[in-house]
């Protein structure tokens, strides 16, 4: 795995936008700008994915079973 300091929501992005549907999406937000993790989660959301509470660094979203 290559390090993406600043880009987890760019690459979320291009995984949902290229029809890519991970049953679990880890990344980590402590280095995304607000509007990034806000654009992250709303877009997750967008595509029905459900949030773990958040720790420590990281954030969890999963699709339903």
């Amino acid at each position: 795995m290559r390090l993406v300091k600043g880009f987890d929501y760019e690459i979320v992005r291009m995984a949902l936008a290229a029809g890519l549907r991970p049953r679990i999406v880890h990344w980590e937000r402590i280095h995304l700008s607000l509007h990034d993790r806000t654009a992250c989660r709303a877009l997750l959301d967008a595509h029905g994915y459900r949030f773990a509470p958040d720790a420590g660094l990281d954030s969890l979203a999963a699709l339903p079973f």
